[in-house]
């Protein structure tokens, strides 16, 4: 099986047979967990049921076909997928076939309770991430991925690289991690701060390819058991890559 990629927004599948058609299928296949909660209030929304029935099943069905999605699909009797899936693919492949022994996920102790309820969708992700080692959650801006990344790392208890595109976000993220699971056990590299040597490390993701293989701290970051990346659609395969093999 080949991937030829034909415009920015795809790539034709060369020489797969049915079968390899159908697992990628199965890979590639995902449930939007923001659409699937908003479809389930939109049917509480009786207010517009009752006002216009046309547009609530307009907004039901449109809902409805946005909740289970595939990377892959068939154009003109031929399959083609995005063209980042075949590299994130490759990347997905690469850790699962590495020969990883993954820890047990052991809940931090002293971390404080959040003070609001997860929202379904978010406890379904938390879930989710967990359960597969390997993935990625796509959710609208302020639909609550700090609170998702927060909720595994308290959940796991894993020495954790959390990486983020910008300083802004950076810290964001470091001021939350900071305040629900304590100043001493959180690290920083990035916008001037270099503390290591903690079991959660939020970085800026320049920083991290900034260190010098070898280094203490380069070392350090080879020892962590899981990593996220924040806005992961901002990064290509590749960087993503870098960071992988290298913890």
């Amino acid at each position: 099986m080949r991937f030829e990629i034909t415009t920015p927004t795809k790539a034709y599948i060369l020489d797969a047979t049915a079968l390899e058609i159908e697992s990628l299928t199965k890979s590639l296949s995902y449930t939007n967990t923001a659409n699937q909660h908003m479809l389930k209030r939109h049917y509480n929304n009786h207010w517009m049921k009752n006002k216009n029935r046309a547009a609530w099943e307009a907004k039901k069905t449109e809902l409805a076909n946005a909740v289970h999605n595939c990377l892959l699909f068939e154009e003109d009797g031929k399959h083609y997928i995005r063209p980042g899936s075949v590299n994130y693919l490759n990347l997905a492949k690469s850790l699962v076939t590495s020969s990883v022994q993954y820890p047990t996920p052991k809940k931090v102790p002293w971390a404080k309770p959040l003070p609001f309820t997860l929202h379904p969708y978010q406890s379904i992700s938390v879930e989710k991430l967990i359960e597969v080692k390997h993935g990625n959650v796509e959710l609208c801006t302020g639909a609550g991925k700090s609170a998702i990344i927060l909720q595994v790392c308290r959940e796991t208890g894993f020495r954790t690289c959390i990486i983020a595109p910008s300083q802004s976000i950076f810290n964001e993220l470091l001021e939350k991690f900071e305040h629900h699971l304590g100043k001493d056990k959180v690290g920083a590299l990035g916008d001037g701060k270099r503390r290591i040597g903690k079991r959660f490390t939020v970085c800026i993701g320049d920083s991290l390819t900034n260190l010098k293989p070898g280094t203490e701290e380069y070392k350090f970051f080879q020892s962590m058991e899981m990593m996220i990346v924040d806005e992961s659609h901002t990064w290509g395969a590749e960087t993503l890559e870098t960071y992988a093999m290298a913890s």
